[in-house]
């Protein structure tokens, strides 16, 4: 079985239960299809970065966005479970000065 991708998107909305970090697989014939989201963080959230990468040494990609509204950076990992993907929010790490 070949492997699908997998995107990541960060949005920041003004309402609060579409703002938030979402995952997605990409099938065969490149349709999106919702993996999970992680909403409802507010709505003065002020995302202002995303990074994805092995940041562990795993093998398995950690998701990074930065939340400027209180220089929060959210720490996400897909997970699977039962075969069930999901998004596993496996921490915060706070640096309080506002990124411009």
């Amino acid at each position: 079985m070949t492997p699908k991708d997998e995107i990541v998107l960060l949005i920041d909305a003004e309402d609060y239960m579409q703002n938030g970090v979402y995952a997605y697989d990409i099938d065969d014939n490149g349709i999106m299809i919702l993996i999970d989201k992680s909403i409802g963080f507010g709505s003065a959230s002020d995302w202002k970065g995303l990074a994805v990468g092995n940041l562990d040494g795993d093998g398995a990609d950690e998701i990074i966005a930065h939340r400027n509204f209180d220089g929060d950076y959210k720490v996400f990992k897909l997970k699977e479970s039962n075969g069930v993907k999901f998004l596993d929010n496996i921490g915060i790490e706070s640096f309080p000065v506002l990124q411009r």
